[in-house]
């Protein structure tokens, strides 16, 4: 990109809902500053996927890529390495009772610069058991 140039923003959601499942398919392009004196451009595009196979057992897929590049501002300034950040993430959630949920999931996510021949990736569970209880008030 040259010093001016104009860059575009954007967000947009696409969802359907179904009886026992929900599609969703969303993607953005922001500006933003890096923190280190320069402003990132970031495109994103994502999915997710919802389905309740019972009343109590509900599955769901989730997955987006980000592209990041930088906006220059001042030609001077060393070049930042175009970046690709990928993450998929399924997981379970089970209602065994009125008032405990029970969530697990699992996330894959990683990382590639391309023109350094760098590739990162990661892998993280989650474990969540939820108490709900009954709403307490008091009214005068």
């Amino acid at each position: 990109m040259s010093a001016h140039e104009t860059v575009w923003v954007y967000r947009g959601t696409l969802r359907k809902r179904f009886e026992r499942a929900t599609i969703q398919i969303d993607g953005s392009s922001e500006v933003n500053p890096s923190g280190f004196g320069r402003l990132l451009q970031t495109d994103r595009a994502g999915a997710s996927l919802f389905h309740n196979l019972t009343e109590t057992v509900t599955i769901s897929l989730n997955g987006s890529v980000y592209l990041v590049s930088a906006v220059v501002t001042d030609p001077s300034v060393a070049p930042f390495q175009d970046q690709r950040y990928s993450t998929v993430s399924p997981s379970l959630s089970w209602k065994f009772s009125q008032w405990w949920t029970l969530d697990v999931s699992y996330t894959y996510s990683e990382r590639v610069v391309d023109s350094q021949n760098q590739w990162n990736f990661s892998n993280s569970t989650f474990v969540m058991l939820t108490y709900g209880g009954p709403k307490w008030s008091v009214s005068r």
